[in-house]
């Protein structure tokens, strides 16, 4: 039994094979990109990290003929990827390290205080 696990991170993707007990078999590492158009955003263009994570997977097939996996795992820091009705990306992903809403954040902060705030949202 093996397992295909994929950890898409800030500074790189990995895709590592896993044989059933643990014992990595392999791994290959490819480099993450973020853009920043303006300061205080931090996105990625997701069709360029989906054809990055394919040429890594296609690298660890590639490496043991004939395997198979029980499953496949998958991390990523990604927040939204927004699609059309044909499975194409919209717009570039918004990850976590964005700052945008700065005064959005602001704003919401004055009107409920801390509490009251993680009371409501959890």
């Amino acid at each position: 039994m093996n397992f295909l696990v994929i950890d898409v991170g800030t500074s790189s993707c990995r895709a590592t094979v896993i044989a059933g007990k643990g014992e990595i078999l392999s791994q290959s590492r490819g480099p993450v990109r973020i853009d920043q158009p303006q300061p205080s955003f931090a996105e990625i263009d997701p069709d360029r990290l989906w054809l990055a994570v394919q040429k890594l997977i296609r690298y660890e097939i590639d490496k043991h003929p004939g395997i198979t996996f029980a499953a496949i795992g998958v991390s990523a820091m990604l927040g939204y990827v927004f699609l059309d009705k044909a499975g194409r990306s919209l717009m570039p992903a918004v990850i976590y390290a964005d700052n945008r809403a700065k005064a959005e954040i602001k704003k919401i902060r004055r009107l409920s205080p801390d509490e009251k705030f993680f009371a409501i949202s959890g």
